[in-house]
């Protein structure tokens, strides 16, 4: 029984730790982890010190909202989170919505990367809060549906009241309220296959 107790003593503090690592990492406020999970700020900070078990669907909603696996949060076993050897990569399914795929292993110490792979690339994404500073290329969610498109902000695009002109296809921008949009990452380049180890930069 004892040996139990402090199995999952371990296994609490290895959550805790990773928890703390990814929040800080992305720089997310507790408020948006609280309302995920349906928790308070103190019951969400007991995770984070590995004092509070946290239920197997609470582990997966913080696994969907950071795009990780489940193991990574709990495996102990698994890299350090700062040495991170692979993209979380995603493609178009017939909806024409971005999904989870299997990642791709690339060697690569920069854990806030992440690719999309299109038709005859993968597109590079260095993901971010929700706090765009200049027009390009993005990754967000709009109505629960993960998208990639260009945007362009009218005014200040951290303005949450503020219009964006999403080009879906150039020829008919589509005009959306900034607050619907969540971004979650930024395109900073591309890396082709039929080039191995090339990366091109934008």
């Amino acid at each position: 029984m004892e040996r139990n107790d402090e199995y999952g003593a371990n296994l609490l503090k290895i959550i805790g730790e990773r928890l703390k690592y990814l929040r800080k990492h992305y720089a997310v406020q507790v408020e948006r982890l609280t309302e995920a999970l349906g928790v308070s700020r103190n019951q969400y900070y007991l995770y984070e010190q590995g004092v509070s078990s946290i239920s197997v669907v609470g582990l997966k909603r913080l696994a969907d909202f950071y795009h990780v696996s489940l193991e990574l949060l709990t495996n102990n076993h698994l890299p350090e989170l700062g040495c991170s050897t692979f993209f979380h990569c995603y493609a178009a399914d017939d909806l024409d919505e971005l999904v989870k795929t299997k990642e791709v292993f690339i060697s690569n110490h920069n854990d806030s990367l992440l690719m999309i792979k299109a038709k005859d690339r993968f597109m590079l994404f260095e993901t971010m809060q929700n706090c765009p500073t200049i027009n390009g290329v993005y990754f967000f969610e709009h109505n629960g549906a993960k998208k990639v498109a260009e945007l362009l902000f009218v005014g200040n695009p951290s303005d949450k009241n503020g219009i964006v002109l999403v080009l879906f296809n150039k020829d008919n921008p589509v005009s959306m309220k900034r607050k619907d949009l969540f971004i979650l990452a930024r395109h900073v380049g591309d890396y082709v296959e039929t080039i191995p180890g090339r990366f091109i930069e934008q």
